[in-house]
């Protein structure tokens, strides 16, 4: 139970800082990667703690949805995202579960 709590503690604290203080003044394409790789790291640790049986699938399938109704990244990089998703080898089921949510988020 104690690695429930530290990856959900983990995810709470991913999930504030998601966004960079307004006093960083990013440029429009400084954000979309600034966001980009925010987003790959969270989205792998995620699959990564799937894989292992440590969080449940509802909670990787929320973080999906997250990514792909962000309204501050662009569908490229989402997209982009999503493909790394798609190619991490050491993560079959989160694989999966991309494509079980790809399939009815269309």
């Amino acid at each position: 139970m104690k690695k429930l709590s530290i990856c959900t503690s983990v995810t709470a604290l991913l999930l504030g800082s998601l966004h960079p203080p307004v006093s960083a003044q990013l440029s429009g394409k400084e954000l979309q990667i600034y966001l980009y790789g925010v987003y790959i790291g969270y989205a792998a640790a995620e699959c990564n703690a799937y894989q292992k049986g440590m969080i449940p699938r509802s909670m990787v399938l929320e973080t999906f949805t997250n990514i792909g109704t962000d309204k501050e990244i662009d569908d490229t990089h989402k997209q982009l995202v999503f493909k790394v998703i798609q190619e991490l080898e050491d993560s079959p089921k989160c694989q999966a579960l991309l494509k079980e949510w790809a399939s009815s988020s269309d």
